[in-house]
């Protein structure tokens, strides 16, 4: 009898990390390309959507901090100035729950386009242009039944 309890323990333990549904893991990829959705679109007025509240970014050149209210604002300027004529093309995706309700995405991609840092003004020594590569990591989290991100970092990946 002992060891039946303890054999159908072990069983519920072992299908219990399972119990990840394709729902939630298509939900988290949804999350995940909300951001590359909005880098294209060039307008990140949905971010609240996709994005909790105490979400922290770093960005590829190292700035950082906690989302807020002014988050989609600063982004949507970054894009009608510095980033207008820049595109992203996600190449693959890969998704890890954690816990049921945590999940790891790391996604690479890459921009294409011309750019000029730090505010997109043309200053004769700083035009970006061509294909970048990059790998973000997203921590996205169920909450209120919606999948959202809580930290993302996406960095450069040098031409080798």
């Amino acid at each position: 009898m002992k060891f039946t309890l303890l054999l159908l323990t072990a069983c519920a333990f072992t299908f219990s990390g399972f119990s990840q549904s394709k729902d939630d893991e298509h939900l988290v990829r949804q999350a995940a390309q909300s951001w590359f959705n909005a880098f294209n679109k060039h307008n990140y007025d949905d971010m609240p959507s996709w994005m909790a509240d105490d979400c922290y970014m770093i960005n590829p050149n190292g700035l950082h901090g906690t989302h807020n209210n002014g988050t989609a604002a600063l982004f949507n300027n970054a894009h009608a100035t510095l980033l207008k004529n820049v595109s992203i093309k996600m190449d693959s995706m890969f998704v890890r729950f954690i816990k049921p309700d945590i999940a790891i995405v790391t996604a690479f991609s890459t921009t294409s386009g011309v750019y000029f840092p730090p505010a997109g003004i043309d200053k004769g020594n700083n035009k970006v242009e061509g294909d970048q590569h990059l790998v973000s990591t997203m921590v996205i989290m169920k909450q209120n039944n919606k999948w959202k991100f809580t930290h993302y970092q996406n960095s450069f990946i040098p031409n080798m």
